[in-house]
């Protein structure tokens, strides 16, 4: 519990929630598998009260509701256990995902031979040269270095 109220990072709880605990998967693991234990527990409990009242006062129909009886208590205590798998599998992705944490974005360095995409450019506001022109960096260099070349031709 610790680790949601850490304000150590200035981040709210919400900042700090990981993927896992955004997917419906999850959410549907834990709510199914309530449903289960629940539904389990409705199959087996009456059943086994049923029994137990056919077998003390020993009436004609104690075969029928004992025998079939052990077939429901059967089936409901699979489908308990399952629930309960159902709920300690939740848990541990739970404890996993906070041990975890939360991937970092990974952030793209560009490479020192890599060419700027004509996407680049548009991110920063410029317009792409024709296909085969150069592209110039600085229009003040560019014009500084027109000048250099038309000074170096007349001598």
């Amino acid at each position: 519990m610790s680790v949601l109220f850490d304000n150590r990072s200035g981040g709210s709880m919400s900042a700090r929630r990981s993927p896992l605990t955004k997917s419906t998967a999850f959410w549907g693991l834990l709510v199914l598998s309530v449903l289960a234990v629940a539904g389990g527990l409705a199959l087996t409990l009456p059943r086994i009260s049923t029994m137990d009242v056919a077998l003390t006062t020993g009436t004609i129909t104690t075969g029928t509701e004992v025998y079939v009886g052990q077939s429901w208590v059967v089936f409901g205590s699979a489908v308990t256990g399952a629930g309960i798998i159902g709920i300690l599998l939740w848990l541990s992705l739970a404890a996993a995902s906070t041990i975890v944490g939360t991937p970092a974005a990974a952030v793209a360095e560009p490479t020192p031979n890599a060419t700027p995409t004509s996407a680049d450019s548009a991110l920063r506001g410029e317009t792409a040269a024709p296909h085969g022109a150069p592209e110039a960096a600085d229009p003040a260099v560019q014009f500084d270095d027109v000048q250099a070349g038309a000074s170096q031709q007349r001598r």
